[in-house]
């Protein structure tokens, strides 16, 4: 696992109690979460040029998502600057019950898809501030 050509997946749980437990576990064990994923990212998706096309990420909480929990703040405060400094193509999360496609802006990475539709009944309404965090968000994003 790690060299190119090879399957490279990871995973680590962020879980507590049904919420992120991003949002519960301080800010030094997310600095180290953050600081592994970047240095993860740094190796792997660097690696384009030796053998890897695409840098996907996955979580169980969206970033964004136009229903049920989404948007994220802490996510989008401490891992979307992450996932665009290694230009990550894609972000997979499931958690609302719906299947969805976001992207900031035309041509932009990450892309995020949302699919938590399995199991469950599916989310049916969208939710109205989503639309404002994403706009301010493509504002605030330098690319």
């Amino acid at each position: 696992c790690g060299k190119a050509g090879e399957p490279n997946f990871r995973c680590l749980a962020s879980e507590k109690d049904g919420m992120p437990a991003v949002k519960h576990m301080g800010s030094a064990r997310r600095e180290e979460m953050i600081s592994w994923l970047g240095a993860t990212l740094k190796d792997q998706c660097g690696m384009r040029g030796g053998g890897r096309t695409w840098c996907i990420v996955a979580g169980h909480w969206p970033v964004f998502s136009f229903s049920g929990n989404g948007p994220t703040d802490i996510l989008i405060e401490e891992l979307l600057p992450l996932l665009k400094a290694h230009r990550v193509h894609a972000y997979l999360s499931g958690h609302d019950h719906n299947m969805q496609h976001i992207r900031l802006k035309e041509n932009s990475l990450p892309h995020f898809f949302v699919n938590g539709a399995g199991g469950y009944d599916l989310h049916p309404t969208l939710k109205e501030n989503v639309e404002k965090k994403v706009r301010e968000t493509q504002e605030s994003m330098a690319d």
